[in-house]
């Protein structure tokens, strides 16, 4: 039901868009109705439309780059391609503690074999993370995952 309602809308903003192919908030809700239904290259198609439309000091520009590699990532079910991490790097340069960014400069570390320093990234992550946050358990997930990788911690962590 939740579904079909997501995809109806998702049609209807299509429809609206193909009329007003420069509003930007129709292109960030349509790839954030996309990444729910499971869509992420159709994700990430709509948020390279919202950044050819931000403007070069789109207060947004940073979290869109980060939502952007988001959808890469998941549509290449979980590996950081070099799109995706170039979208990562154009995000931290716009914003440095963007945490979308952040989280997914963790992964590119992992997939490089650079274990300690996607844990050392992660661990002050999660610090500064605001009490029930949705990430936590992600996080804990991700940091307990790459710890049997690496070394064993320094003194004192």
């Amino acid at each position: 039901r939740m579904q079909a309602a997501l995809q109806e809308r998702a049609e209807d903003l299509r429809a609206a868009l193909a009329a007003a192919p420069d509003d930007q908030e129709g292109w960030l809700e349509l790839a954030t109705l996309r990444g729910m239904l499971g869509q992420p290259g159709a994700a990430a198609e709509a948020y390279r439309r919202a950044l050819d439309l931000a403007g070069a000091d789109d207060p947004r520009a940073a979290q869109i780059y980060a939502a952007l590699a988001e959808a890469l990532i998941a549509q290449a079910r979980g590996e950081v391609s070099q799109e995706a991490r170039g979208a990562l790097l154009e995000a931290l340069s716009r914003d440095p503690n963007e945490p979308l960014a952040l989280y997914y400069v963790g992964h590119a570390m992992e997939a490089d074999g650079r274990y300690d320093e996607a844990l050392r990234l992660w661990r002050e992550l999660q610090q500064g993370l605001p009490p029930g946050s949705r990430w936590q358990a992600r996080l804990e997930a991700d940091i307990a995952r790459v710890a049997g990788k690496a070394g064993p911690a320094p003194a004192g962590e």
